[in-house]
Parts: C-alpha cells; sequence; structure tokens
C-alpha cells in the first residue's frame, strides 16, 4: 500500500455508495470535511435522512465517534478515487465485517 493512502486529506470530499446492508437498492453519501465532521446522507426509495459523526483517520482505519458511541472501520484504498470499507465495530455485531464500496464524487466547477 503507498503511504499516501494513509492521508486523511485523502478522504476529504463527497463520496457515494450502494447500501448493500439494508436489502433495497439505496444510497449513502458521505462527505468528509476538513473540521473533523463526517456527514452522511441516506437515501431509501425516495427518503433521505441524514447524521453527523466527528471523524479521524489514521494507519488505515477511520474511526467515528457519536453520542459516545465509537465506530471503527479498515479502508481498503483501490485508487484516489475508490476504497472498500470493512465495518469493525460500529455497535451492532451484525453488521461486524461488512464491506462498502465508495467512490468519489467530482464537483464540477
Amino acid at each position: 500500500m503507498k503511504t499516501h493512502y494513509n492521508r486523511a486529506s485523502l478522504l476529504e470530499g463527497k463520496w457515494v455508495s450502494p447500501d448493500p446492508t439494508q436489502g433495497y437498492k439505496g444510497f449513502v453519501t458521505i462527505r468528509f470535511d476538513t473540521n473533523g465532521i463526517l456527514y452522511y446522507v441516506f437515501e431509501q426509495d425516495g427518503t433521505l435522512s441524514e447524521l453527523e459523526t466527528n471523524w479521524q483517520y489514521e494507519n488505515g482505519v477511520i474511526v467515528e465517534e457519536r453520542h459516545g458511541q465509537v465506530s471503527r472501520g479498515s479502508l481498503q484504498w483501490m485508487n484516489d478515487d475508490y476504497f472498500i470499507l470493512t465495518i469493525l465495530e460500529n455497535g451492532a455485531p451484525a453488521y461486524k465485517g461488512v464491506q462498502r464500496h465508495y467512490r468519489r464524487i467530482r464537483e464540477k466547477n
């Protein structure tokens, strides 16, 4: 793995993933901000829900914290615009090991 894939700045921006864990054809869009906030938008059948967490990234693991709940996920970088997130823990044992594929959303100027 290249060392630049361990830089938190590489995560900054918007990413999208089909959500394979909910049994529907929905999407998860996330935005990593430089201020340490991770914004989620979940879309299911035209309904949107949102949440925010605090995030840090180090040694290939993203750590999120929200209301005292800590979640961890391992990132496998495929390239600068594509990674696979493997959930290590998020408070729901059934999610352990679940993978989500995220692709960067490029903003048009």
